[in-house]
């Protein structure tokens, strides 16, 4: 930069030492002098020189390869082949050289800042005496912190315990498992029903109706709906011994899932649904998808242009739009999903083609069947 704009004032007439346009700029007069001198990299031949017959008897050997074979750092055999401009040739077909892996009985050597024999004694003794025995390293190393003393990390007291055998699991309840989910498939009418409860407005801000709706899972005919204007086990037991009697349900097993709310788990559900013979099975905790039959029902009834987003002026308004909206799922063919031009009514009644397939859902709870 110096010596461009010293030829600029010099193109202008105006001659300036280097020296001045230093001082100018404030740039040490060095800097425009010195220039770098950097040597060449160099290879030793004492790793050149067993790489290239290595090599030349092996053509196909890469340098992690050769690196293992001659006991060399890899990094240092990648530079060599840099350096001198060594490619790997291309192997013949299916030939590929391996190395046996010897990781597990490499040699390693004992890192400075391991603990002793005596050291690992003393965190042992330490942990066995009454104050700590009941207590984790996550707090016994605080506690000795704060009494001034440290004998090793909170994770090298995990690895010594965890090597004599003394880190289990000491609380009363049983310890974290992952179980399958309970499945349950459906291959006709009325072995499934699922059911759930969707809010509708009222006519102030705030104020709702409850729809209590169950679906067959195999045809997605409802079985029993109701608008209350309360949400509770005594109105959902009501609905199902409804259902029940519509669907002239005799002996037959039936499952009715739902998602974990209270009026699904309240006693007077429980009750009903014993008295009826129908096993419960509940969604898994924590999966907002396990009760998608009914959510998606709730959704597609929600979304028709003639739902009412200002609410609706009365329970009996709610219940005869309802009403509608079910005998439409019913009869026509344009509501709900179709499944091999069956419609819901047909599947229900066991009238359908046999090609059509089963259908199943994920529990993570069941009752008793």
């Amino acid at each position: 930069m110096i010596e461009t704009i010293r030829q600029g004032l010099k193109e202008e007439g105006v001659v300036v030492s280097i020296s001045q346009l230093c001082r100018w700029f404030e740039v040490p007069r060095r800097t425009f002098y010195y220039q770098p001198v950097k040597s060449p990299p160099k290879v030793q031949p004492r790793f050149a020189e067993p790489i290239k017959a290595m090599i030349e008897d092996n053509p196909s050997f890469g340098y992690r390869t050769v690196a293992h074979l001659l006991g060399f750092n890899k990094n240092t055999v990648q530079r060599v082949f840099q350096l001198r401009g060594w490619q790997v040739r291309k192997r013949p077909v299916g030939f590929r050289p391996r190395i046996e892996a010897r990781r597990p009985e490499a040699a390693r050597p004992t890192p400075a800042n391991a603990l002793s024999e005596a050291e690992r004694k003393r965190v042992l003794d330490l942990v066995c005496r009454p104050e700590f025995a009941s207590l984790p390293p996550s707090q016994i190393v605080p506690a000795l912190a704060d009494q001034g003393t440290y004998l090793a990390s909170e994770s090298s007291f995990y690895r010594i315990l965890r090597a004599h055998g003394l880190q289990h699991r000491r609380g009363r309840a049983a310890a974290p498992s992952k179980r399958e989910p309970r499945r349950h498939q459906a291959h006709g009418p009325n072995q499934i029903w699922v059911w759930d409860i969707t809010w509708l407005p009222g006519p102030v801000a705030g104020t709702y109706y409850y729809l209590y709706l169950m679906l067959d899972l195999f045809s997605r005919k409802v079985v029993g709906w109701e608008v209350f204007a309360e949400e509770n086990s005594a109105c959902a037991a009501q609905v199902l011994r409804k259902a029940s009697l519509a669907e002239r349900r005799g002996l037959e097993p039936l499952v009715l899932h739902s998602d974990n709310g209270s009026p699904m788990k309240g006693a007077t559900m429980l009750a009903t649904l014993q008295k009826l013979g129908i096993a419960s099975s509940f969604s898994r905790p924590g999966v907002s998808d396990d009760n998608a039959q009914a959510e998606a029902f709730f959704r597609t009834l929600k979304y028709r242009p003639s739902y009412p987003t200002k609410g609706f002026l009365t329970l009996n308004a709610a219940r005869q739009w309802v009403r509608k909206c079910v005998l439409v799922q019913l009869r026509a063919s344009s509501f709900s999903d179709q499944i091999r031009d069956a419609r819901p009514t047909t599947r229900g009644r066991g009238r359908c083609r046999p090609a059509c397939p089963g259908r199943s859902l994920s529990a993570g709870q069941g009752g008793s069947t």
